[in-house]
């Protein structure tokens, strides 16, 4: 990456209790620091979630987000917990329990995981792609499979079900699923939309990206026609 002057780790570090599969990847120290406060409270809300939902391997973060909390991160606490609601949720095995609510602002939760797919991309294919070039939705991870099932005829659905998709786990609860199809060709030039799945501790983003096949550095990319 031309004028890197760092490393970022791919998904952040922050979400993690010990080292894992993370991708380390070149990056300008400067885009970093501008992340950094969406990608702790990225970490804050979506972990809190995964706790509130009783997903393992997360209480050694959430231990790291009250100290957090305790300094640095006081007025984030104060900001999130303005829009909390007690409410109560059933898991999937019947239980019902009681946990906070909170309204996160899905601005700054899309951001990073727009942040997180440009790294997976880049790492794949070599490609430098903008954060105003995705269009990104976010489902609750215990929305997916009723969504799944009602929209599988979807051309997104029906691409996560592939077995050519790449598939990279970097963590308990976090990993990512994509497939690169090709689109028809426009004015001599093809481009390839890549079409990925992010699961992201309790958050679930659907992310899609297109750019020009003649970008790909990594040559050895499987590209796909999709089936009319």
């Amino acid at each position: 990456m031309l004028g890197a002057d760092t490393k970022d780790h791919v998904p952040p570090k922050s979400l993690f209790a010990t080292e894992k599969q993370r991708l380390t990847l070149p990056a300008h120290k400067k885009c970093n620091n501008e992340f950094a406060e969406d990608e702790e409270y990225f970490r804050d809300i979506n972990v809190n979630q995964a706790a509130a939902l009783k997903m393992k391997n997360v209480d050694t973060i959430i231990e790291k987000i009250a100290r957090s909390w305790e300094d640095k991160g006081r007025n984030r606490f104060k900001k999130i917990m303005t829009t909390a609601e007690p409410v109560n949720v059933k898991l999937s095995s019947g239980e019902i329990t009681k946990y906070i609510k909170i309204k996160p602002d899905p601005e700054k939760l899309k951001k990073i995981a727009i942040k997180i797919a440009r790294g997976v991309i880049y790492n794949d294919t070599g490609v430098i792609t903008h954060q105003s070039n995705y269009s990104s939705f976010y489902l609750p991870i215990t929305e997916v499979t009723k969504v799944r099932s009602r929209d599988k005829e979807e051309l997104f659905w029906k691409a996560m079900g592939q077995e050519s998709c790449l598939h990279s786990i970097y963590g308990p609860h976090f990993g990512a699923r994509r497939i690169y199809l090709l689109s028809e060709k426009q004015n001599g030039v093809y481009t390839v939309t890549c079409m990925m799945s992010l699961i992201l501790g309790s958050a679930f983003y659907v992310v899609i990206m297109h750019f020009l096949q003649d970008e790909i550095k990594n040559k050895e990319l499987e590209i796909f026609i999709p089936s009319s």
